[in-house]
């Protein structure tokens, strides 16, 4: 039994200081008082576990849940569409020639005068 039946069965059976008690002591004093304690603690406890699962979770139906995860699945269309975009620049630049390192510090070094000479006029 939860604590809360317990409570209620002592007050039916007018014990005192029952609120202040814990569960075992008011399964004792229910017992010295002539009442009945149903033994289904295991029960409590599944059904207790269970409830706080259930509210972490809010268990959907197995439809429910299959349709969310469909969903999250696929992607949004502008999604797609950024996926495809960046599949055609990816292959793109694997067609492009590759530039020697050699040529690549000619090139900054050319970049670089000219802007010196820019930043001159």
């Amino acid at each position: 039994m939860l604590k809360k039946e317990l409570l209620a069965k002592a007050k039916e059976l007018k014990i005192k200081g029952r609120s202040k008690m814990t569960k075992e002591e008011l399964v004792d004093a229910i017992k010295k008082a002539g009442g009945v304690v149903e033994d289904g603690e295991k029960d409590d406890k599944k059904k207790m576990k269970q409830a706080k699962i259930d509210e972490m979770y809010k268990v959907d139906t197995p439809k429910k849940i299959v349709k969310k995860v469909a969903k999250k699945a696929e992607p949004s269309p502008k999604m797609q569409q950024q996926m495809k975009q960046k599949e055609k620049d990816v292959a793109a630049d694997s067609k492009r020639p590759k530039m020697s390192p050699k040529i690549a510090a000619q090139l900054k070094a050319k970049m670089q005068e000219v802007a010196a000479d820019q930043g001159k006029k």
